[in-house]
């Protein structure tokens, strides 16, 4: 009877041992289902993999952010370059039309109405440089800056146009100044012609003589004044044309010259008709 009490009571206590282990076991979290697989696909992983990502884009955009650095100071460094070149050339072209405007203002052989005019002309000139200097000075666009740039040519035309015209006009100014200065002598040629007949000499040849030189200097008056009109139509937006019209000025000057010379060739025997109405008359002894 005692070994089958202790037979049972071993059993008993047998199964609660076993009961005990397994409510141990279901009470303890275990692994969720299909948690391991999941891992196996990265998904455990993912924060992991999107701090990688967040990492790399940072550094992607820290080497877009310095490349844009050094273009831009590449940028300002040409633009800088580009600047200084153009501001010395404006100055190198603003100097260039000073010297200029001191030559007209000092000139004696010319007309007052050209001498305003070449004033007023060299000084705009002047003006429109400082302008477009302080403008490249302020420019923050390289292409806004080249365009700029370029103007300093387009726009003035300070050597191809400006300067060559203005010493044209002060060439045909000083010719215009000789033709006057021949009016002058004409008139007094024509006095002492006019003393001469009333005085019973024989003027006929002197006076053809002086008639000659003062179609001569007409001539040579019309030429200049061609020329002085070629020049003013100068521009400098139109440098063939400005090109064409120095050359057309020129060849005028060159014709009026031609008839100043002829002008002192007929001035010369103009003097030797004088010496021989002057000279006493010869007569012949009986």
């Amino acid at each position: 009877m005692k070994t089958e009490l202790r037979a049972t009571l071993a059993i008993a206590l047998s199964a609660a041992l076993i009961s005990g282990s397994a409510v141990q076991a279901a009470a303890t979290p275990g692994p969720e289902p299909g948690k391991k697989a999941l891992n196996g696909f990265g998904i455990q992983s993912a924060p992991r993999a999107l701090d990688r990502d967040a990492s790399t884009d940072n550094s992607r955009g820290s080497d877009l952010s310095a490349q844009a650095g050094i273009r831009q100071r590449v940028t300002d460094k040409v633009a800088q370059k580009l600047r200084d070149r153009a501001l010395l050339a404006i100055d190198k072209r603003i100097q260039a039309l000073q010297r200029q405007l001191e030559r007209v203002q000092n000139m004696q052989k010319i007309a007052e109405e050209d001498k305003n005019y070449l004033v007023a002309e060299i000084q705009g000139n002047i003006d429109g440089l400082n302008a477009l200097r302080a403008k490249i000075e302020g420019d923050t666009d390289i292409a806004t800056l080249k365009a700029d740039i370029k103007s300093i040519v387009t726009n003035f035309r300070i050597y191809a146009v400006v300067l060559p015209k203005g010493l044209a006009l002060m060439a045909a100014d000083r010719a215009n100044w000789g033709a006057q200065r021949f009016d002058v002598l004409a008139a007094k040629i024509q006095e002492r012609i006019d003393k001469a007949e009333a005085a019973g000499k024989d003027v006929t040849k002197v006076q053809e003589l002086l008639d000659q030189f003062k179609a001569k200097i007409a001539d040579a008056k019309t030429h200049i004044e061609r020329a002085r009109e070629a020049f003013k139509s100068m521009l400098p937006v139109d440098p063939g044309g400005a090109k064409s019209a120095l050359q057309a000025g020129k060849s005028h000057l060159k014709d009026a010259r031609a008839a100043f010379r002829e002008a002192i060739g007929i001035l010369r025997q103009i003097v030797s008709a004088f010496k021989e109405m002057k000279a006493p008359e010869t007569t012949s002894t009986p």
